[in-house]
């Protein structure tokens, strides 16, 4: 985040989020019980979109600067390189 200019202070307030965090599955009508989460944004969180966003946009930064993904042509005027919709990507390499 703070290669992309994000301050700090904001940086530091995503971490401590995201700190510490456990989760519940519930399955069959039970609960499970507690786990740590690693990784992953929270589910209704009103910053994930914008954490899942920020992720995504760099994964494509840095995928289209690459040599190995060239895509596949479709249509005059450049390749297809991925298709994404919501949380959804599909890459063509």
């Amino acid at each position: 985040m703070s290669l992309k200019g994000v301050p700090q202070k904001y940086i530091n307030l995503v971490k401590a989020l995201y700190s510490n965090t456990t989760s519940r599955v519930r399955a069959y009508g039970e609960l499970s019980s507690a786990f740590a989460t690693i990784s992953g944004v929270r589910q209704g969180c009103p910053l994930s979109p914008f954490l899942f966003n920020f992720i995504i946009d760099l994964l494509m930064e840095i995928t289209f600067s690459s040599t190995e993904f060239s895509g596949i042509d479709l249509h005059p005027g450049g390749p297809l390189i991925d298709l994404e919709y919501a949380d959804d990507i599909v890459l063509f390499g």
